[in-house]
Order: C-alpha cells, then structure tokens, then sequence
C-alpha cells in the first residue's frame, strides 16, 4: 500500500504544479477583465461560461471519464491504444454534430441566456471552443493513463503563455470586450487541442473499434447525465439571479465563484487526473478500501488547508486585482468553497459504483438534488439574494455527496474515517471564524495575521492526527525524490 500512496502523491504533485499553472491565467488576467470589463458585462461572461460548462458536458458524454475506465480493461497495447482513439473519434463526431445544431438557434439562445442579442459572436466563439476541448479531454485522458504527469504541465505552461499574450492583445490592445475574451480562449485551446490530438494520433493509430465504442458509450451516458445535472447544479444560481436580481448579482456571485472553484482547479483537478486510473489500477488489490480511506482522509486534510487558505486571502486579492464594485464578493467566497468541497467529497464516495459500473445511480442521485436545488434557489434567491443562492450551494452538495455515499456503501462498503475527517473540517472552520475578529483592517498585519493562522492550522492538525502526521512524512519522501529527479 505504502508503495501505491507514494505513486499517487508523486503524479498528485506533478499534475498539481501542471493544475497551477493552467488555471493561473485566470487570476493574473483579473485586474484586465475587471479594468476593461463592466460589472454586468463580466456577469455576462459568466454565463457564457456557465453555459459553455453545460453543453460541454452534454456533447462529451462522459467520453473522457469511459476512456480511463474501459483503458484499464485491456491488458494488451492495440487494445489499450483502440479505445483511445475509438473515443477520440466518437468525441470528435458528437461535438461537430452537437454544435452544428445548435449554431442555428444562437440568436433564440444568446436572448434566452442574456436578455441581449448584441452576445451572439460571443456564443458563436463558445460553440467553437467546445469542439476543440472536448477533443483535447482524451487526449488528457491518454496522458492520465499513461502516468504523463510531465507532459501535462509543459502542455499547461504553453496554455498559460498563450493566453497571457493573446488576452492583452484582444482584450486591452484591440477592446474587444467579451469577444475579445473568447477569442484569446479560442487561440489558446486551439494549440493545446492542436498538440494533443496529434500526439494521440501518433501513440495510438487511426483505429475505429465500434464493438469497443458500443459499451463505452452505455457506460457514459447516465455518467454524463449525472455530470450535465452537476454542471447545472453549480451554475443553476447565476442564471436564477440573473431572472430574480441583476447582470451585477450575477457578476459578484460568478466572481466569488472563481475563488470558489479556485479549490477545484488547485486540488480538486489534479486529485482527479492522478486519482482517477489510479483507483482503477488497483481495484484488483487486496488492500484496494485501505489505499482508499487512507486517500480520502488526506484528500479531506488538503481540501480544509486550501479552503481555508483562499477564504482568509481573497479579499485582499480582490482589493488589489479589481475595482471596488468587485469587492463585496469575498464575502460570499466562503460559503461557496463549503459547497464545493462538500460536493467534491462525492468523487471519493462514488468508487465503488464505478468499480460496479452502477454509474446510472449518480444520475438518479443528481437529478434528486437537481429538483431540490432549483426549488432552494427559486426561495432563497428571493430571501437573501446572492447569500441565498451561496447557502443553496451548499445544501445541495451536502445531501448529493451524502446520498452517493449512502448508495455507494449498498453496493461497495468502504469504512472511511468520517469522525477524523470531520474534526479537520471543523477545525478549518474555527481558524476562518478566528480570523474574522483577529485580522486587522491594514492589508500587510492582515496577511501576517492570517499566515500565522495557516500554521497554526496545520500545527494542530499535526498534533491531534496521526494520519496527518503520516501524510507529511510521505510528503517528505516523495519532495526528496523530485529533488533528486529535477536537480
């Protein structure tokens, strides 16, 4: 086991530098978005993400997910390479249809989404965008599959730099607004989709396998039904404020949302692509639920460090980065990396359906917490506007993660250390409360204060939790190693 758990954390590292890099852009272009961009306008642009999201997930069906697991299925490389390209083609052949319809109806649905036709180029760049990611999403999966950690991050360095040039040039140089946006996002995926696709092609061949595609694709689609309602769950509270607010409840929301999923892009992401074959890798093992409590308690640890971590910094990165009509969004910040987290926790908990290939109970679940997130919303949204759609955020992904859980346990008990785990919860949750009366207004005795409130948390995680303890002394093994790689 110890053998595994080192191997994870090494990738975990790896494709965590890679994550970093890859989502940085976002941070360092928000001083220009916010510059440039109005308070509505870049509400606007959140929903074109939103919906971006959505139909993403619709016309991927769940295809990169189905590569990793039918990959490890096959023992033999032509098998193995069939199913890469056989999904690479099947993605490819869904998203070119799936668009094609819907570029008919972009003005009925730039009116719908926005209230305004003036967006249409915009959702046309979108509708372009798609194709190519979800193209580049199996090209990831052959990386994730292979273990091509650093690739991935040489891959993520290029998107960053490409998307820090073309972003100044459209957005800044040329004021191209929303568009101006898009288009450096359509240069960007365009290289990377580009880069992975031949290397796909190379690795793998031109094979087409339908008896491969035909069991791939009844494998994904309640796994992409239950992922479209999850996309819908996350995004559900932009539009419904966008209905029962304003564009600017809609801008300061999707802004606290970035810091929020922020712990997805940092954590969550990298945890995914080293986790996700590697559960699959060793479901045959004995010791196969001992690696996965042992995981999902660190994944806890580190999704409370981080959370925390964002929740105590992002309002000075938000005085700093944006305009003052930005700044009110750090107070939703918090609420929406508690719903995070919490939904994320569901990943862990779904294993065993997976090993199963039960995956028509995550759509079940999530259509469940679908109902009861919109009828959350459509009351609290009305109470308590943006706090009101950021305390439906969390509802729903206590009960979705708490329902796959339940579900999971029928079919694959796993006896996970749900006590520890809340300790380390609940902790993180008194160091932000701390925070909130010890802080002082002055931005540099704040960030001082607040450091000091980081390491005191991990110190008394340290303390108090002997598997925590466990996981610095892998951490040390696996940084000494790098060391010895790299330098």
């Amino acid at each position: 086991m110890k053998k595994d758990i080192q191997r994870l954390l090494h990738h975990g590292a790896i494709y965590w530098i890679g994550n970093a890099i890859n989502r940085l852009g976002a941070f360092v272009l928000l001083p220009l978005y916010t510059h440039y961009l109005s308070l509505s306008e870049y509400g606007a642009l959140e929903l074109l993400y939103a919906s971006s999201a959505t139909l993403s997930v619709l016309l991927g069906a769940g295809l990169s997910h189905a590569t990793l697991r039918f990959y490890f299925d096959y023992e033999s490389k032509k098998d193995r390479n069939a199913v890469i390209t056989t999904n690479l083609f099947t993605s490819l052949g869904l998203s070119i249809a799936g668009v094609l319809l819907l570029a008919s109806w972009v003005p009925e649905m730039t009116v719908l989404l926005l209230g305004d036709s003036g967006y249409e180029k915009a959702l046309q760049l979108v509708l372009v965008i798609i194709v190519i990611e979800l193209s580049s999403e199996i090209g990831y999966a052959y990386l994730r599959a292979k273990e091509l950690s650093i690739f991935y991050v040489l891959l993520s360095i290029a998107k960053l730099i490409t998307q820090l040039v073309f972003s100044v040039l459209f957005v800044a140089y040329w004021e191209e607004g929303i568009v101006g946006v898009l288009k450096a996002n359509l240069i960007c995926a365009g290289l990377v989709g580009t880069i992975l696709i031949f290397y796909v092609i190379r690795h793998c061949g031109f094979s087409f396998d339908l008896a491969k595609a035909i069991p791939v694709i009844k494998y994904s689609v309640p796994f992409a039904g239950s992922a479209i309602v999850m996309v819908l769950m996350i995004n559900v509270g932009q539009v419904m404020l966008r209905t029962y607010a304003s564009l600017e409840a809609v801008g300061v929301y999707g802004l606290a949302m970035k810091f929020g999923l922020l712990l997805r892009f940092m954590l969550v992401e990298p945890f995914q692509r080293v986790y996700g074959p590697f559960r699959f890798s060793i479901m045959n093992q004995d010791d196969a639920k001992d690696i996965q409590i042992v995981v999902t308690h660190y994944f806890v640890v580190a999704v409370s460090f981080v959370a925390l971590g964002i929740s105590l910094f992002a309002s000075d990165v938000l005085v700093i980065a944006s305009s003052e009509a930005f700044w009110t969004a750090s107070s939703v910040v918090p609420l929406l990396l508690v719903g995070v987290a919490a939904r994320e926790m569901s990943y862990c908990y779904q294993t065993g359906l997976l090993y199963q290939k039960k995956t028509k109970y995550i759509l079940y679940i999530s259509m469940v917490v679908f109902v009861i997130d919109v009828a959350g919303n459509f009351i609290l949204i009305q109470l308590m506007g943006v706090y009101g759609a950021a305390t439906m955020f969390i509802i729903s992904g206590v009960i979705f993660s708490f329902l796959t859980f339940y579900v999971s346990q029928k079919i694959y008990p796993v006896s996970y250390l749900h006590v520890r785990s809340l300790i380390v919860t609940l902790v993180a949750i008194t160091f932000y409360v701390l925070s909130l009366f010890l802080v002082p207004a002055e931005i540099i005795w704040g960030i001082v204060v607040k450091t000091g409130l980081i390491l005191g948390f991990v110190l008394v995680l340290y303390l108090i939790d002997s598997k925590v303890r466990g996981m610095f002394k892998e951490l040390a093994v696996r940084a000494s190693s790098l060391k010895e790689k790299f330098l």
